[in-house]
């Protein structure tokens, strides 16, 4: 009997202690972990002696929709301290410090950390989730309004650069040289109608001092030599020259009167470029054309437009003297025709 007495006791204590160790049951309840802005998380145990199941809810920030969560389903055994709980590969271990749970497993990187769970309801844990998505959705907002005016002074930028960069290339193609060349030909080329014109006069001059002369000789032959050959080349060639000097060196005026207004214009554009780099609250691209770029096409442009202004009396006066000579030269002519004329007297 003594013996008897001594088990059931044994039985009684041992009872008694289980009871006190898993009674209590720890790891029940709701527990909420704050992540601050990576999140908020909801873990909802129940312990039955040494088993524990329950679920993990994790909430994280999403650049759409403000929040994302994620889901686990947990089991698991404790020995009233340490607890391991597992869904499928994934394993989380905790272990409770006064009221707080911690748990260690790896986040969604993989790397491993600890987060402290404090006892929670739902309505706090719901509470977080609208407070952390409400502040994403705040954030993404923000965050699309400056990649908007961000975008737009990266546009405002181009925007000018393309502007500047086409006035610049304007200046650098222009046609100022061509003009001046083209006016100088023309110049050329009534001095070379002047050299037809002295080659047919001489020519006029020998068929003018055939004699006896003859009415033929006279009224066709040294006529001919004038009226129409010596005249083309004056009407026509030289004439021709000339057409093209007046159109040329209007084409070159014009573009000479554009020239002052087109270097105001490009060094303006040079400025606000330059203020708008200045003033860039989101750092400046990369630039196709940069301010300073410019100078050295304004100076070859305006070095350019001072050549043709000095250029332009001086073959305005060739051309006039050009004319006067040709003038000169059918006058000349005209009265070497007239005279071999009036050596016949043709009915």
């Amino acid at each position: 009997m003594r013996n008897l007495f001594v088990v059931l006791v044994f039985l009684t204590l041992t009872f008694s202690t289980t009871v006190s160790a898993f009674g209590e049951s720890p790891f029940t309840g709701t527990f909420i972990s704050n992540l601050d802005q990576n999140g908020v998380m909801f873990l909802s145990l129940v312990q039955t002696q040494t088993t524990v199941s329950g679920l993990l809810v994790s909430v994280y920030p999403d650049n759409e929709q403000g929040t994302r969560s994620h889901t686990n389903s947990l089991r698991g055994e404790t020995d009233g301290k340490i607890l391991i709980l597992k869904d499928g590969s994934l394993v989380l271990n905790g272990k409770k410090s006064g009221s707080s749970i911690s748990l260690t497993f790896p986040d969604r990187s993989g790397l491993i950390f600890t987060a402290t769970f404090i006892p929670g309801t739902e309505t706090e844990f719901n509470r977080s989730v609208i407070k952390l998505r409400d502040t994403r959705l705040s954030q993404i907002a923000l965050n699309k309004e400056t990649e908007r005016q961000a975008e737009g002074e990266r546009q405002k930028l181009f925007k000018l650069v393309n502007i500047l960069q086409a006035d610049v290339a304007a200046i650098k193609n222009t046609d100022i040289k061509s003009d001046l060349e083209s006016v100088a030909s023309s110049v050329k080329g009534a001095y070379s109608a002047i050299k037809d014109i002295e080659a047919h006069l001489a020519k006029l001059k020998r068929e003018a001092s055939v004699r006896p002369m003859t009415c033929y000789q006279a009224n066709q032959t040294v006529r001919y030599g004038f009226e129409q050959t010596m005249r083309y080349d004056f009407s026509q060639t030289l004439g021709y020259a000339a057409n093209n000097y007046k159109n040329g060196i209007q084409r070159l005026g014009e573009r000479l009167e554009k020239v002052s207004g087109m270097v105001a214009k490009i060094d303006q554009e040079a400025n606000d470029l330059r203020q708008a780099i200045k003033i860039a609250k989101f750092g400046v691209p990369k630039l196709t054309f940069s301010p300073g770029e410019e100078q050295a096409p304004l100076k070859q442009y305006q070095e350019l437009a001072a050549l043709a202004r000095g250029e332009m009396p001086r073959l305005q006066q060739k051309l006039d003297n050009a004319v006067s000579r040709a003038k000169e030269l059918m006058q000349e002519g005209e009265q070497v025709m007239r005279a071999a004329q009036d050596l016949v007297r043709c009915n």
